[in-house]
């Protein structure tokens, strides 16, 4: 509706205004989610001040991990994916989120792929971009690094949506 760079400081606070104003003139809480790099957290915004929502283990902060399980290929987020990486090493996926985005012949991806210290695989997926590999069923599995961290998102509005006893 505004064009040009003059006019984004004043898109912004048009957006502002009309997000405050449906917050105020509506009941539901607002959600916040922060994907970072080791730990993600949720939060909700209610009766006027904001509210950081705890795990289904009590904790405050999730761990940015996500293992998928080997013979099914079910995801576990969090501090219980954390603990399930000594059961299949390559399945627990960390560090997504610096790897978004990342072609495989990256500097940075060259340093993970030649780490000792990794645990999981990154391999060339689609586009030339960064890829976790992982066996499910004893078949190799790609899993884009969107995929992993959408993983923690989900799991984190769940946690949001159960936290309020609202439908997810």
């Amino acid at each position: 509706f505004l064009c040009g760079s003059k006019n984004t400081l004043l898109r912004l606070y048009v957006v502002k205004y009309f997000c405050f104003k449906q917050l105020t003139m509506s009941n539901a809480p607002a959600i916040g989610i922060d994907l970072g790099t080791t730990f993600s957290c949720a939060s909700v915004y209610r009766r006027g001040r904001p509210e950081l929502i705890p795990n289904a283990e009590g904790d405050r902060l999730t761990p940015s991990i996500v293992y998928f399980n080997p013979r099914t290929g079910v995801p576990s987020v969090g501090q219980i994916a954390d603990e399930l990486l000594t059961q299949c090493p390559k399945n627990g996926l960390l560090d997504a989120k610096r790897i978004i985005g990342r072609k495989y012949d990256d500097e940075f991806i060259s340093r993970y792929t030649n780490s000792n210290e990794i645990h999981f695989s990154l391999v060339r997926g689609n586009d030339d971009q960064a890829a976790f590999e992982i066996e499910v069923s004893g078949e190799t599995v790609i899993k884009k690094p969107e995929e992993v961290s959408a993983e923690v998102l989900k799991y984190l509005r769940r946690t949001a949506c159960e936290y309020l006893g609202e439908d997810t």
